[in-house]
């Protein structure tokens, strides 16, 4: 019997590896609250008040999206990437495109 050497793997909930763990981490975490959002679909894009739709969303999708961050060591880049994650949630619960933005004529 011998122990298999693997890159990467999950416990607890949480990917343990020795290269990019961060990165990885994020990105899963961020995959998996986009899963949650759209399998709560019917809450998020119903015609429940948007008070609710916030609380539906702090209570159900951002823990999801910071499970284990007590132990992430961030950088600016990857702190960001979580900040952008929670407001495309935000957009999407009030139906908000991106596109839409108005770009200043230079």
């Amino acid at each position: 019997m011998y122990l298999e050497y693997v890159e990467d793997y999950t416990y607890l909930g949480q990917i343990i590896s020795f290269k990019n763990k961060t990165n990885k981490e994020i990105s899963k975490r961020v995959s998996q609250a986009w899963k949650s959002f759209w399998a709560q679909k019917w809450i998020f894009k119903g015609k429940l008040k948007i008070a609710s739709k916030v609380k539906m969303l702090e209570a159900c999708i951002i823990p999801i999206l910071t499970y284990g961050a007590q132990t992430w060591s961030l950088t600016q880049a990857q702190a960001r990437r979580l900040v952008t994650a929670q407001r495309a949630f935000e957009r999407s619960l009030l139906n908000i495109r991106k596109s839409g933005k108005i770009k200043a004529r230079v």
